[in-house]
Order: structure tokens, then C-alpha cells, then sequence
């Protein structure tokens, strides 16, 4: 693999990159990344941190005629998301990325690349190799675990930091600025249940075929969310007569938007032609209002053999109105400012393994409004006998009004590059909003490299847009 990258320039950001790649790091697998940064601030006597989850801090004194100039923190997280191709025998706690160049891009042999976030590691590296670079003091943050619920930067010792100015390099495109982001709320509920024998006839559906998609930044997109379909199907069946609930499992995690879901009821003899006439009635109503839009969307009804237990009923009808009932997709826009989202909710996760678990994504720039949607939900879950047994999140990152380092970007853009710069806020979550809420006073702003395909084996890396967001980053170090 040694070599692959050295016909790109600069060598020496593309080769840390390399190193990056021969290194396993995948989330919660940090510790020998962390080695490799260790040793290369040892090597170069420059002073770090480390913690326990493997979090490194390494500083850099500012260059000379800058000494004066405020502290500006580097940040960018060193796991990555591991998938590959079915047919891969890769194995991501052993074996390093096998690089392929292609036409400028870089790309990983059937798996996951990790330019998210491996750019930000090896521009924080070269910017800390280059003794050439004009920069104030410069504190390089290298989180771990961002890929499973922003764990390094919401456990961080805040306190090692004396910067108030951060430029997280996990954005991207070129030229584009992320200067705000959602905060986002993990709700677990639970409901216990009895069972009991069965009597009548069973039906089973399957709900497939749906886009899903991100619950952040592709929640705007109103794609239907499999689970939300299976409990207006349910409402229909229950509506037209008894029916109880056999078992229901959906989704798959909670910030993403459910593209299947699937269940089976039991209704009495009596019951069963209006209870399935209805059903059918509730799909066809569907179908004819996605299909436009979602075309390979699909369901499915079908008689099944009986199950050998059913839910009783009280606990049924308790799931089928809570389903029914509850909260998904947009909850306010921003309307002044482009109608982008400020508040959604995502339910993004239900199953039926011995009592009753559905599992929200709650997600806001505004703390309150994620606060207020928590608090409808918990009246719900009361009303309807669930109980809320988890709450944990990361708080939004509000855009701010007034921000210097938004204004060098842009001042530094358009007369380094002649560009303008694009200013944007997402409905995800960033590292930098994290620490923009444990770090009074912050002023911050996300930009990177331009890749493709993050988290899937087609991900890749534009080569030319690293190093030009390298000479960005370079000139707006100098600029501050």
C-alpha cells in the first residue's frame, strides 16, 4: 500500500493520510491511532493530552509575530465507520484501508475509506509538521468515537483548551461554511405486556421497499417512515374490529428514518372479513398517496398460520394508539431563513422482544424546542402506560448572529480565491456544536474536504479538493 498517494501534492499531507489509512481506527478502536499521535508530537517536542477514551490534544506554540493572537482550536474526530461489500474479507480491527487511485479520487478496495474523517487527521498533522505555516497558537483536538453518538467530544476535559475560536474540519464542500447544527435526543420507551392463547385468524404484513434516509439531513425530504404506515394500518384493523397484536419489529436506528416494518395481528372469526377488508382499504389509500413519490414502495397483506400467543388486548390497543398517536418528521422551519428545520422527530426503532420498546431521535438547534418535544412525548408515553427509560443526547449549536471566524472565512475566500463563500446549517449533529455548548463563548465554524459515499464502501475522496481545503485552512490560519 506504501506509496500509493505520493503523486499527489503536498506529499507530506497525503502521506500522513496514508498513515492514517494503514492504521485500523474504527470507532472505539482508536487506541493505535492514538499511539501514532502521540509519537508524532513526542518526535517533534510538541506538548499533548490524552484520556482515557483516547482523545488527543497536541499544541503548538504560535509562530513567530502571532504570539499575541488568541488561541484557535483545530478539531476533527479519528474514527471512522467500517463497512464493506459483502464478498470482503477485510477485517477492520486488523488490517489497514487498501487505497485504489482512480482519475484524481481515492477510494478503499470494497470498504469504507474514512476521509470521514481521516481529512481532518492529516490536515491537523501537516499543519502541525510545517514550521513554515503563519499561525496563531494552534490546539489540534482529535476526538474519538464521533460516529457513535459523539462520545470523544462530549467526554472531553473541556478544560485543556484555552481557545475560544474552533474551525472543525468535518464539513465540506469547498469553500462552504457550517456555522450551525441540530442537537439530537436519544428516547427509549418501554411497556411491559401479557400474553395469552389465541383465538381466531392471523394476518400478517410487510411494509418494504421505503427511501428512509438520514434522520437530520434528509428528514425535510417527508419520506414516509415504515413504522408510522404500520400503525395507521393497525388503527384501520382495530377500527373495523378486535384485533391483537402478535409481535412488530421496524427500523433499525433511531436517527434514521424507518424504510421496513412488519407484524402480525390475530382477530376473531367474526371480525376477520371487515378487520381485513379494512386493511386492504388503509393500504390501497397509501400506496396511492406514496407511489408518486416513493415508487418501490410495497405492502403486504397476507393470512398466516395462528401464532402461539397473542398480546392481550388492553396492551394491543395501547401499542396501536401510541403508534398511531405518535410524533415524526418536521416540527418547525425557520421560514425567515429559508424554511430550514429547527425541530423534527424521528421514531426510528420498534420491537416486541418479551414488552413493548420504541426508540425516538429528537433533533434541534434550539435546546428548548428539543426539551419541549421530550416533554410531549413523556405525556404520551404516560397517558398510554409506556415509560420513558432513557434520555441522552448532545445540545444544538445555535447560529450565531455576530461570528469573527465566519467573517474571516468569507473575507478570506473571496480575496485569496474569488469565491463567495456558502454559509449553511445543518440538521445533524457536529462535534463542533458539542463543544460549542461545554465551551462558553465559542466561536466556530465547520469546513473540509469534498467526499462522496461517506459511510459505504463507495465512499471517496476528491484528492484535489484536500489539498486545495488544505492551502484554505493554511491561509485562514494566517488571516486570524
Amino acid at each position: 500500500m506504501a506509496g500509493k498517494l505520493s503523486a499527489f501534492e503536498p506529499k507530506a499531507l497525503f502521506g500522513y493520510f496514508e498513515d492514517l489509512c494503514s492504521i485500523p481506527h474504527g470507532s472505539g478502536n482508536e487506541g493505535a491511532l492514538a499511539d501514532y499521535l502521540v509519537r508524532f508530537a513526542e518526535e517533534r517536542g510538541l506538548r499533548f493530552y490524552r484520556d482515557a477514551l483516547h482523545n488527543v490534544v497536541i499544541y503548538k506554540p504560535a509562530s513567530a509575530g502571532y504570539e499575541e493572537h488568541p488561541a484557535v482550536i483545530l478539531q476533527g474526530h479519528s474514527d471512522m465507520v467500517c463497512e464493506k461489500i459483502a464478498e470482503s474479507q477485510h477485517d477492520f480491527e486488523k488490517d489497514g484501508i487498501e487505497l485504489i487511485v482512480e482519475d484524481g479520487w481515492i477510494r478503499a478496495n470494497g470498504t469504507t475509506l474514512g476521509a470521514d474523517n481521516g481529512t481532518a487527521v492529516a490536515m491537523m498533522l501537516a499543519i502541525l509538521a510545517d514550521n513554515t505555516v503563519a499561525h496563531p497558537a494552534l490546539e489540534c483536538v482529535f476526538t474519538v468515537q464521533e460516529e457513535v453518538g459523539l462520545v470523544g467530544a462530549r467526554n472531553l476535559d473541556v478544560s485543556v483548551l484555552s481557545g475560544r475560536v474552533l474551525l472543525n474540519l468535518d464539513g465540506g464542500p469547498d469553500f462552504t461554511a457550517v456555522v450551525s447544527c441540530a442537537g439530537g435526543y436519544h428516547i427509549d420507551l418501554r411497556r411491559q405486556y401479557a400474553t395469552e392463547l389465541p383465538k381466531g385468524r392471523a394476518i400478517h404484513v410487510t411494509i418494504g421497499g421505503l427511501p428512509g434516509g438520514h434522520s437530520g439531513v434528509e428528514i425535510q425530504k417527508e419520506n414516509s417512515n415504515a413504522i408510522k404506515l404500520a400503525g395507521r394500518i393497525l388503527y384501520a384493523a382495530r377500527k373495523a374490529g378486535l384485533a391483537q397484536l402478535s409481535e412488530i419489529t421496524g427500523g433499525g436506528k433511531d436517527n434514521a428514518i424507518p424504510r421496513d416494518c412488519a407484524f402480525t395481528i390475530v382477530t376473531p372469526e367474526a371480525s376477520f372479513d371487515a378487520v381485513r377488508k379494512a386493511m386492504d382499504a388503509s393500504v390501497s389509500e397509501i400506496l396511492e398517496e406514496i407511489l408518486g413519490t416513493e415508487p418501490d414502495a410495497s405492502i403486504c397483506v397476507t393470512e398466516t398460520v395462528l401464532p402461539a400467543t397473542v398480546i392481550a388486548q388492553k396492551d394491543s390497543d395501547a401499542m396501536i394508539d401510541f403508534l398511531f398517536l405518535a410524533p415524526h418528521g418536521v416540527l418547525a422551519t425557520d421560514v425567515k431563513n429559508g424554511g430550514f428545520v429547527t425541530s423534527s422527530i424521528n421514531l426510528g426503532i420498534v420491537t416486541s422482544n418479551g414488552a413493548f420498546r420504541l426508540t425516538f431521535m429528537a433533533r434541534s438547534c434550539v435546546d428548548s424546542l428539543v426539551r419541549n418535544t421530550t416533554e410531549q412525548l413523556r405525556v404520551l408515553a404516560k397517558a398510554l402506560g409506556f415509560t420513558v427509560t432513557l434520555v441522552d443526547g448532545y445540545p444544538g449549536w445555535k447560529y450565531a448572529e455576530v461570528s469573527p471566524l465566519r467573517e474571516a472565512l468569507k473575507t478570506c475566500a473571496r480575496e485569496k480565491y474569488g469565491k463567495e463563500l456558502v454559509v449553511e446549517r445543518t440538521h445533524g449533529g457536529l462535534e463542533c456544536g458539542v463543544l460549542a455548548g461545554r465551551i462558553p463563548g465559542l466561536d466556530a465554524a465547520s469546513i473540509g474536504a469534498h467526499a462522496t459515499g461517506a459511510h459505504t464502501p463507495e465512499e471517496k475522496l476528491d484528492a484535489a479538493s484536500l489539498a486545495l481545503n488544505f492551502r484554505f485552512l493554511k491561509d485562514v490560519l494566517a488571516m486570524l
